[in-house]
């Protein structure tokens, strides 16, 4: 069946699951009871349907006869349906970050390409890299503590990469390494008498705070936007997390609709206006939420002291931070993609892109605007000052999208502008 689909919560919109069969290519996994198998769905954009903005409701048991599935995405189906359920709202059976658990696991062994199997492996195994970052990191603002504490200015400018490198170098030397162990273990316990807590606490909540945070990664704020203002790519950056990874995706991909749309056909502005609005609100609330992490560890002491509050609070904004990206990682690779393709072309005679590249272009500009994530109505209406547009934008998009107009036509759709400038929010 089919109908308008407006999510109240992430939950609701679904967990996206990328199959490789193009007609599954932007499904989400919707769950209305965690132990009830037949009460799994899958939702599908239904572009075919007379009515716009509307979505197709598959149950989950019924995918393998829908289409034929990849030995990938069978491998995907077969996968999800052993993972753990729950009946705890606060606890839900799928969520992004579990589902990218299990498509590094089966595209590091299945993926369509070689490359792909590859890449699947090397993200992996970067978590555990950005593990060992994240707790240098947080081990270098506790020893920064300490020493403004005994007052002592050369190690209050131990940072984490400078601690990094030392005990790289006291791997090779036995001796240089008992000397940074036993520094390690001084700062260790002079934490704890400070905290009332035992060294081995100190560790184990250090330990613990790392791992969670291995979404997000090294939290730097202003070594993040550092690095974004001299263009550095997020995939060279190891101490960031794959969410801080895929938040400078979604940077990326805001700036490349801004560059496209200055030169677009007048059709083609609404889409792209539309995109941009959405990428940054989206934007907006990832941003909100990592600043939420950043305050909760700027004191690492505090953070160890306040560890049972803090530990959920990071737990709850790292899956807060999934959900809201969950989905665009299809649209930047959709788009990415598909300028490899393009920049392979060669270009006419005067050195312009061939008119089919343009055409290939504007196609999945279309293609984006179509099924870029939905954000819920439940986060549309935490944000009161932004109620009023978020409205506007989503009640518009619905009437947009399959409105007969005729994204190749030469001429603006003059009958649509006029109809678009008659809607009106929501609320």
């Amino acid at each position: 069946m089919s109908y308008r689909f407006l999510p109240s919560t992430f939950e609701r919109r679904g967990v996206a699951l990328p199959f490789d069969r193009k007609i599954l290519r932007y499904a989400r996994l919707r769950i209305d009871d965690a132990e009830d198998r037949h009460q799994w769905h899958v939702v599908l954009p239904y572009h075919a349907s007379a009515r716009r903005g509307t979505v197709a409701i598959l149950p989950w048991l019924q995918l393998p006869q829908f289409t034929d599935l990849t030995p990938r995405d069978q491998a995907l189906v077969t996968t999800l349906g052993k993972i753990r359920v729950s009946r705890n709202q606060a606890d839900p059976a799928v969520d992004p970050l579990q589902v990218r658990t299990i498509l590094l696991s089966v595209d590091g062994e299945m993926g369509a390409t070689p490359e792909r199997q590859a890449r699947a492996r090397r993200e992996a195994s970067m978590d555990s890299q950005i593990k060992g970052t994240v707790h240098l990191h947080l081990f270098a603002n506790l020893v920064q503590e300490f020493a403004k504490d005994i007052q002592d200015e050369v190690l209050t400018n131990m940072t984490g990469p400078l601690y990094r490198q030392l005990s790289v170098v006291a791997r090779q030397d036995a001796n240089l390494k008992l000397m940074v162990d036993r520094f390690a273990a001084k700062v260790v316990d002079h934490a704890g008498s400070r905290l009332g807590l035992s060294p081995e606490h100190v560790t184990k909540r250090m330990d613990d705070l790392a791992d969670i945070m291995v979404p997000l990664g090294r939290i730097d704020m202003e070594d993040l936007a550092a690095a974004a203002a001299m263009g550095q790519a997020a995939g060279d950056r190891v101490q960031d997390g794959f969410l801080v990874r895929a938040r400078d995706d979604l940077r990326w991909l805001h700036g490349e609709m801004d560059a496209f749309l200055v030169n677009a056909r007048e059709e083609l502005r609404y889409p792209l206006e539309m995109i941009l609005f959405s990428v940054d609100q989206f934007l907006k609330t990832v941003g909100a939420t990592i600043d939420d992490v950043e305050r909760g560890v700027h004191s690492i002491s505090n953070a160890l002291q306040r560890y049972e509050s803090v530990r959920p609070r990071i737990a709850q904004a790292r899956l807060r931070v999934a959900w809201i990206l969950d989905g665009w990682g299809v649209m930047v690779n959709l788009w990415r993609d598909t300028l490899d393709r393009v920049a392979k072309s060669e270009l006419t005679p005067d050195g312009k892109m061939q008119i089919a590249d343009l055409v290939e272009l504007e196609r999945v500009i279309t293609t984006i605007f179509q099924n870029m994530p939905t954000m819920p109505d439940s986060e549309v209406k935490a944000i009161q000052a932004q109620l009023e547009a978020w409205n506007h934008f989503e009640s518009t998009r619905a009437k947009v999208v399959q409105a007969g107009c005729d994204w190749g036509a030469s001429k603006p759709d003059e009958e649509l502008r006029q109809r678009m400038a008659k809607v009106r929010p929501l609320a």
